[in-house]
């Protein structure tokens, strides 16, 4: 295991090779729209960066010059000296709040003011500073998808950040479906930064379980099940957890839906992390079918980590075999 001081912890974990992370394990970027000023997503990706020996750069996005109905507004020398001030007097104002919440002044070039779309706007300032992680506010009830339309957007994992519960384990969903378990990947790289255990966890719907177990004891013979659905995944899950230091032995839920199953959980657990993956889906799918990362984040009311899980995701963890 190596301890080179130039890695972040979880190079210095992992093993990683520094050329994979070249300024990609140094910088986190808190993502801010309009006049949202979270305490709670301040501090917690503060806490990240000591634990991660990475910078924090904060992005604020302001709203276009766009009126409600779509239409530009006149823009005139006037316009644009009211523009200016704006942007001044939202520098000032974060700049304060920062110092305030956190006891030491944020370096003017770690500040980008943006005016426009808050996901392209966040989305291009992350790709800018190669970040590894981005930190948004979580927004509840009115969660609008822009957590997941960032992930998809910027390749790069994104965290709805909560204030954090000291002791408490981190939640990882998985399918079992890929063989490199990239959500896994993810919530070890958390656990091992937030110095506690990882809990994978898999849902099974009642259905498939009880096809499964008719199936298992036809073949047994004599009329007893040898070997149905729940059994392959738990033997499944103790094998994937083996893979990783911080884990625990995993759960297999049996839940007709698979966000209920992985809310429950960290509701039972206390959990401090959810970690869910996620693919790019449009606003109208998401509308008609909420997906499980959808259901996660509206209804979670700890942290979530959305982990992209396009081709174009941004390979920020590697994580060797438990030792």
């Amino acid at each position: 295991m190596r301890s080179d001081p130039e890695l972040c912890p979880i190079c210095a974990a992992h093993a990683c090779e520094p050329a994979m992370h070249e300024g990609a394990c140094k910088r986190v970027l808190l993502a801010l729209r309009g006049d949202e000023l979270p305490d709670e997503s301040l501090q917690r990706a503060e806490q990240l960066c000591r634990a991660m020996q990475a910078e924090l750069h904060i992005v604020r996005v302001l709203q276009d010059r766009f009126g409600e109905r779509g239409r530009l507004r006149q823009f005139d020398s006037n316009s644009a000296v009211l523009a200016i001030e704006r942007m001044r007097r939202t520098r000032v104002e974060t700049t304060h709040w920062f110092a305030e919440q956190l006891a030491f002044t944020l370096a003017p070039e770690k500040l980008w003011l943006k005016q426009g779309d808050f996901v392209d706007c966040a989305s291009e300032v992350a790709e800018d500073l190669a970040a590894s992680l981005i930190v948004v506010a979580p927004r509840g009830e009115h969660y609008d998808g822009r957590a997941e339309d960032m992930a998809a957007e910027s390749g790069r994992p994104v965290l709805l950040a909560r204030a954090r519960r000291k002791n408490a384990e981190v939640i990882a969903a998985t399918s079992l479906t890929n063989a490199r378990h990239p959500v896994l990947l993810h919530a070890a790289a958390m656990a091992e930064l937030l110095n506690t255990q990882m809990v994978p966890v898999h849902s099974l719907s009642p259905v498939a379980v009880q096809l499964s177990r008719a199936a298992a004891a036809l073949a047994g013979g004599d009329g007893v099940a040898t070997c149905d659905e729940v059994t392959t995944k738990e033997q499944a899950m103790v094998e994937v957890g083996a893979r990783f230091g911080r884990a625990t032995a995993g759960v297999v839920a049996i839940r007709e839906s698979a966000a209920d199953a992985i809310l429950r959980e960290a509701e039972g657990r206390a959990a401090d992390l959810v970690v869910v993956g996620m693919t790019r889906r449009g606003r109208l799918a998401r509308l008609l079918r909420p997906g499980v990362a959808s259901r996660v984040v509206r209804h979670a009311r700890r942290s979530v980590l959305l982990a992209p899980l396009s081709r174009r995701a941004v390979s920020t963890y590697e994580v060797s075999p438990a030792r």
